[in-house]
């Protein structure tokens, strides 16, 4: 099994995030994202529209590492 640190994760995720979000603006898609507790769309051009309140808030976690279980066997 391989840890993984609450660091790691992060910056993890926040990578696929900005990735996805190149690869929408590059085929001229409009996406959403949370800023100040409020959901955006956001425009191919740049234009940002507050569409509603977000149904969820930011959470601190407070775990150090998470274990990955690896259900592949070896042969």
């Amino acid at each position: 099994m391989e840890e993984l640190t609450a660091k790691v994760l992060k910056k993890a995720q926040r990578k696929a995030g900005k990735e996805s979000i190149k690869i929408t603006k590059a085929l001229e898609l409009p996406y959403y994202v949370v800023k100040k507790d409020y959901l955006y769309l956001i425009q191919p051009d740049g234009v940002e529209k507050r569409i509603k309140k977000a149904a969820f808030g930011i959470r601190k976690v407070d775990v150090k590492k998470i274990k990955i279980k690896n259900d592949r066997q070896k042969a």
